[in-house]
Order: structure tokens, then C-alpha cells, then sequence
């Protein structure tokens, strides 16, 4: 344990000088830097919203910026908890990335510079969502968090989700943060369908958390919440990634595949 932390103390200082810096301090020029090297990608628009809600305030999340000997910004890594993310630009020395990311450890993984089974949507700017929907029910935005919570571990049981305070603590804070916002739908008092726009910058916005009840699909609820977001970020881009089989569902909803990354 002692030589494994020796060599990340190490291996961190030498990237410092080459490679990778760890930022110690968000400041106003440090961040428009990473905004703007990030929020033209997918993972990038992702990884700002902990960026922006959080900063450097917090243990459990960490930047590192990566730049080549001109000192033009390559990459842009977080570790959020235990999940890191990165996103490298076409310059970036890749195995060197990679020798890092090894170094720092992760519990989970997501890169742009690498092809998996991930499918990347997006919705442009000023492109209008052609999702059917329906106007028999209720739209609930930033509320009843608990029932957002019971429906996307209903839906997704094969995902390793937080326990409901941990998941609340952090969508609670981006909230209040106004980096993030959750939608649902109720039909006859049941909530049955969820979006969460879980990244919201100045010029685009991630969403995540598409869900609908077993019983209630096929009725145009989830098209009828994306929509919803859509029109409500109608002046940013709309970004989320799916697996294959998904991509589909998104494209009636006037999404275009524009890529594939790598999730694990």
C-alpha cells in the first residue's frame, strides 16, 4: 500500500511537468478552460455537471487538465466518487492518458476516445424534438425525489444504483445548484415515467434516467417527458448516450447517432 502511494505521488508530479496537472483551484479563467474544451462532447458535457455543482470544494471529486507542450488543453479527466471520466481531444497522448488512469483507479469508466457498445444522441441546438406526445398527463419537475428514485430502480435493476439518500444528497445539490433538474410524469395520481437532465450548461445539456413503468410503456410517456426537456433547453444542445438496441427510440424523437464510447 505505502509503495502504491509513493508511486502515485510520484507518477502525479511527472505528469504534472509533461503531461497532466491536477487542478487545486477552480478560478474563473481555469474554468472557462474547461467549459470550453468540454461542452462541444457528449462525456464532456456530462463530466461538467459534478464540475460545476461541486468544484474543488469536495475529496470525492477530482479534475486533472491534460496539455501538450504548447500548452493547448488535450484532455480533461474527473473521478467522481469512485467513476472516472475522460475526455481527450484527437492530439492527446493516448497511452499516456491511459498509464494514468490506471494509476488513479476507478470503479467505473467512461471515455470518448475509446469505441464501445454506447451510442451517442444528440439533439442540435434549434432542432425541434419530433417526439409524439400525449396531454393527459402531469408534468412534475424537482420534486418527489423519492418516487423518481423507486421508478429508475424498478426499471433498472441491473445497474448498481446508490442507496436513495446518496442519490438524493447529490441530484438535491445540483438542483439547488441549477446544473441539473428532474422531470416525471403522473397519469391518475401514479408517477410512471422519468428524465433527469443530470448536466446543464450554458450551451448544452445531458440527460439520463429514461424510465417508464413495465405496465406503462408504449404509451408515449417517456417521448412525452423528453420533450418536455427538449423545450425547455430549446436553446442547447441535447446530448445522452444509449445502448443499440435504444437508438431507435431516440431517433423518433429526431436524435442523431453521432458517435460510440466506451462505458464500463
Amino acid at each position: 500500500m505505502l509503495y502504491a502511494w509513493l508511486f502515485y505521488l510520484f507518477y502525479g508530479i511527472i505528469l504534472d511537468v509533461v503531461m497532466i496537472k491536477f487542478i487545486e483551484e477552480l478560478t474563473d479563467e481555469k474554468l472557462d478552460t474547461i467549459i470550453r474544451f468540454a461542452e462541444s462532447d457528449c462525456l464532456g458535457v456530462r463530466l461538467l455537471g459534478p464540475i460545476l455543482a461541486y468544484g474543488t470544494k469536495y475529496d470525492f471529486l477530482r479534475i486533472w487538465l491534460g496539455e501538450n507542450s504548447n500548452g493547448k488543453v488535450t484532455a480533461l479527466i474527473t473521478k467522481f466518487y469512485g467513476a472516472v471520466t475522460a475526455v481527450a481531444s484527437e492530439d492527446a497522448d493516448i497511452e499516456e492518458l491511459d498509464e494514468f488512469l490506471e494509476v488513479i483507479g476507478y470503479s467505473g469508466l467512461c471515455l470518448n476516445y475509446r469505441s464501445g457498445d454506447k451510442y451517442v444522441m444528440k439533439l442540435e441546438k434549434g432542432k425541434d424534438c419530433i417526439a409524439k406526445t400525449l396531454n393527459t398527463c402531469n408534468l412534475i419537475v424537482n420534486s418527489n425525489y423519492r418516487d423518481f428514485y423507486g421508478i429508475i430502480s424498478e426499471c433498472h435493476k441491473d445497474y448498481s444504483l446508490d442507496s436513495f439518500d446518496e442519490w438524493f444528497v447529490d441530484i438535491s445539490h445540483r438542483v439547488r445548484h441549477k446544473t441539473a433538474d428532474t422531470f416525471m410524469l403522473s397519469v391518475d395520481d401514479k408517477f410512471v415515467s422519468t428524465v433527469a437532465a443530470l448536466s446543464v450548461t450554458e450551451k448544452s445539456v445531458f440527460i439520463t434516467a429514461v424510465s417508464t413503468l413495465p405496465n406503462y410503456r408504449g404509451k408515449h410517456y417517456a417521448h412525452s417527458l423528453i420533450k418536455a426537456v427538449c423545450e425547455k433547453y430549446s436553446d442547447k444542445s441535447i446530448y445522452l448516450f444509449c445502448v443499440e438496441d435504444k437508438v431507435p427510440f431516440y431517433e423518433k424523437a429526431g436524435f442523431m447517432n453521432t458517435d460510440k464510447i466506451f462505458v464500463k
